[in-house]
């Protein structure tokens, strides 16, 4: 069919019949529009062809089509608070110097950077740099990888840690610390819900830092021996669930000792879930479904070193995603596995030649990542995001070569995949250099989109296509979630208006390519709802009555500028009850072609240090030999 990419339906019950249970799901690629691009090789890749034909440099979009891009570089960090943006842009496991680009998004068609962070731990901030939206605060920790590569210019910067405000003016985060830690290091990290403790976790060992005092920032304990790569806690603080990669599992751990911030609090491992297979543990994000507790949980690879090839008794030939029951927190269980047709084991041959090097962008003083990096990663997941962690209904995972890929977990047990936007290779050389998404994609659920960055492109901000996502009927606000509470600014008024008769979603977005539901309640006294007028800049577009107490406001379509929507409701009783907001239009049509398709890398090594390029690779085989 043109303008589709239905192809798997023969293929797909394979895999389900091979392997043990619990089955993995292994879906064929979304039904794509009529505008999009779609893969020509199997689902999540960027074949040789399409490389040396200069076709991937153009990138490959599925329901995701791009409506703002700043160039720029970054690595694999990545946060939002309000409509500002941040994320590193240097990618450096050795001595790289960069800085923390801030970007402001309020106009999604513009995204403008308005700041640049240098700080110790922000100059190179690897896997960190979180927001926590209770208490307004960016932290980030410096990029550790190993003694004797990490920072040898400055050894104390391994244990830098810097904390901004940006509470008053998120394009102008301000400095609070830039602190150097007695003895935490840093690669990654994660926040307490409440803001009063940060995780430092540097794969070798964690350490839990009191931020009670921002401007103070305080270990609790020395480094505790867990090899915890990303985590993340309940809602209440009281468990941590890890990501460690020291031993390829899924940890969950008493974490109350910490959250209540004693002296030398312990971190006490409860329960695990070994990942044979999908070794590099990378993170988690605790999730309900109802009040069933669930955690999506990925790996950034399958084995390290090891490519598919070299594995004869391989699950996967990638690290993937998963979702992991944990009603019996001391025996997690998985619940579904989420593959892409490059991760099966019977593609390994048509993926094993599509390695390319990876752009060394933005240093100053050369780094050995892009050569390193792209050998050992190529289509595995490393970072993702939901949309909510109440009754979640999708999940947008940032996999490398393979870009953004975006499954509906509405039900745990069979996600799939509606929806990918892969940014393309390079075109300098055509070729030669490939590009990957890293970072973590955050989901804006107010504007039905997703905002990410990718190594050697820039920042970019694409839109679902009408009617995919949100799903039709979907709650915009159904309860409490911290996740909506951060990334979805009408989630306030939306919950707040609840209790209203007439609730009017959120003027804080712009709103132009869907329509949005006016909800109508009984009021609280003076009767029953006989009628209600909706008008848009003064003409009246829909009358209700009887027992519909629902409408719905049509802006699509409507040239950008401010638009006054207002609902005059009429009771039994004669009372008149009105409420207005004015609605800025500002997201524009579908682009046929990318702001981003064929921008060439921005690539500054210089001075890269062959001596640390067989060092790196040694270490790499010594940890693979020592698994």
């Amino acid at each position: 069919m043109p303008g589709t990419h239905a192809r798997g339906a023969v293929w797909v019950a394979v895999p389900l019949a091979v392997l043990a249970a619990p089955a993995a799901h292994a879906k064929s690629p979304a039904q794509c529009g009529p505008n999009d691009r779609p893969e020509t090789g199997l689902q999540g890749q960027v074949p040789v062809p399409d490389r040396v034909s200069g076709r991937s440099v153009e990138g490959y979009t599925c329901n995701l089509t791009e409506v703002g891009f700043l160039p720029s570089s970054s690595f694999a960090n990545f946060d939002t608070y309000e409509n500002c943006a941040y994320y590193s842009d240097t990618i450096g496991a050795t001595n790289a110097e960069g800085g923390t680009v801030v970007v402001d998004v309020s106009d999604p068609r513009h995204p403008r950077q308005t700041a640049y962070l240098t700080e110790r731990a922000a100059a190179n901030a690897g896997e960190s740099l979180r927001v926590n939206i209770r208490r307004g605060l960016l932290v980030a920790d410096r990029y550790y990888l190993a003694q004797g590569i990490s920072n040898v210019d400055d050894p104390d910067a391994n244990r830098a840690l810097d904390i901004y405000d940006i509470s008053k003016d998120c394009t102008h985060p301000k400095l609070l610390a830039d602190a150097v830690m007695p003895s935490a290091l840093g690669h990654e990290g994660c926040f307490q819900p409440d803001g009063m403790v940060y995780y430092m976790a540097s794969t070798n060992d964690i350490t839990p830092i009191d931020l009670s005092d921002p401007t103070k920032p305080k270990q609790l304990s020395d480094p505790q021996p867990l090899g915890i790569h990303g985590c993340s806690t309940s809602e209440d603080g009281k468990r941590g669930y890890l990501a460690d990669i020291g031993v390829g599992r899924l940890a969950i751990a008493d974490t109350s000792e910490v959250q209540a911030r004693k002296p030398n609090a312990q971190i006490k491992v409860i329960g695990e879930l070994p990942s044979p297979g999908n070794e590099g543990q990378q993170s988690t994000i605790p999730l309900f479904y109802g009040d069933h507790p669930y955690l999506l949980d990925w790996s950034e690879y399958a084995q390290l070193a090891r490519p598919c090839a070299s594995r004869p008794d391989r699950e996967t030939n990638f690290g993937y995603p998963q979702l992991v029951d944990i009603a019996d927190e001391h025996h997690p269980k998985v619940t579904s596995k989420i593959f892409n047709e490059v991760t099966l084991p019977q593609n390994c041959a048509a993926v094993s030649g599509d390695s390319a090097t990876f752009p060394s962008n933005g240093l100053t003083k050369g780094d050995i990542f892009g050569i390193v990096g792209s050998r050992v990663f190529l289509y595995d997941s490393h970072y993702c995001s939901t949309d909510r962690t109440h009754d979640p209904t999708i999940a947008a995972c940032a996999s490398f070569g393979s870009g953004i890929r975006v499954y509906d977990i509405r039900d745990p047990r069979a996600p799939k995949e509606i929806a990918y936007f892969n940014p393309g290779t390079t075109d300098s050389p055509a070729g030669a250099i490939a590009n990957a998404t890293v970072a973590r994609p955050v989901i804006r659920s107010d504007l039905a989109q997703i905002w990410f960055a990718d190594i050697a492109k820039g920042f970019h901000v694409v839109q679902f296509r009408d009617g995919v996502w949100p799903f039709p009927g979907q709650d915009p606000c159904p309860h409490a979630d911290p996740y909506l509470e951060q990334y979805d600014l009408g989630y306030r008024d939306c919950r707040a208006s609840r209790s209203k008769t007439i609730g009017l979603p959120s003027a804080r977005t712009c709103r132009s390519r869907r329509d949005f539901s006016i909800r109508l309640r009984r009021p609280r006294s003076g009767g029953r709802i006989r009628s209600a007028r909706v008008y848009v800049n003064g003409r009246r577009v829909k009358v209700l009555s009887g027992r519909r107490l629902r409408s719905r406001v049509d802006l699509r379509g409507l040239p950008r500028a401010r638009y006054t929507v207002r609902v005059v409701v009429t009771t039994t009783r004669g009372r008149r009850i009105v409420s207005t907001r004015r609605y800025r239009t500002c997201i524009p049509s579908a682009r046929s072609t990318p702001l981003s398709a064929s921008r060439p890398a921005v690539l500054f090594a210089r001075g890269r240090d062959p001596q640390k390029l067989l060092y790196y690779c040694s270490l790499l085989a010594a940890r693979a030999q020592a698994q």
